[in-house]
């Protein structure tokens, strides 16, 4: 059985990629939560468990080796907020930098270890954005945090590759509801995109059909003509 576990699993992204995962056979997916919640499909599970929190995370990691393998990493996580750089605060950038840096590394760094002890061959996406790689003013410490779990990504990427492990991100623009972005009334934007092509790409990059890619940071800024 291999097992999948998807931080940020109880947000709009998160769901939207439940649905996806929830098209797959042989897979068992852990949501790591600070509150209880109902799953949307038989195979999953969600675990108390906060991600900044090496402890939580390593009984996660022990959880993960009792449902199967432990095969592929998704984070999700994260947290907005606007803010100039010359007014930050030290309280307002750990907050934004535990949400979008420090909680998905914890994951990430646990995750990868388990893998290399098990020799499995995994992945590991991580949902950046393309504030990581497109500088827009007032949103300084989001910004910054966006572009650190960027490099991070890539640093995964070559310091796993010869283990087999591939680690890739991607970068959504604006996300809306796919109801949003078919609305006639709405004045489209050219950084939107669908949260069910994120969900897509996020499982496309988990996919085998991605195996050549590591190291990838794929922008989705993109709405298709409906």
């Amino acid at each position: 059985m291999r097992v999948v576990i998807l931080s940020g699993g109880s947000g709009f992204l998160g769901t939207a990629i439940r649905n996806q995962l929830g098209l797959l056979d042989n897979i068992h997916v852990l949501i790591p939560s600070r509150s209880p919640r109902e799953p949307l499909h038989d195979h999953e599970e969600f675990i108390p468990c906060t991600i900044t929190s090496p402890q939580d995370v390593e009984a996660l990691i022990g959880h993960a080796s009792t449902r199967g393998t432990l095969t592929h990493i998704i984070n999700s996580s994260g947290a907005f907020d606007m803010g100039d750089a010359h007014e930050e605060t030290p309280e307002h950038l750990g907050m934004l930098f535990d949400a979008n840096l420090f909680g998905p590394w914890t994951l990430a760094r646990a995750a990868a270890q388990e893998m290399i002890r098990t020799s499995t061959h995994g992945t590991l996406t991580t949902v950046a954005s393309m504030a990581a790689v497109q500088i827009t003013a007032h949103q300084a410490a989001y910004q910054i945090a966006k572009t650190a779990v960027l490099r991070l990504s890539h640093l995964l990427a070559e310091e796993l590759a010869p283990h087999g492990i591939r680690a890739n991100a991607v970068l959504p623009g604006y996300i809306v509801s796919d109801e949003d972005a078919e609305s006639p009334g709405q004045a489209k934007r050219t950084n939107w995109v669908r949260v069910s092509d994120v969900a897509r790409m996020v499982l496309w990059c988990m996919s085998d059909a991605s195996a050549p890619l590591t190291g990838g940071a794929l922008p989705l800024n993109h709405l298709p003509p409906g």
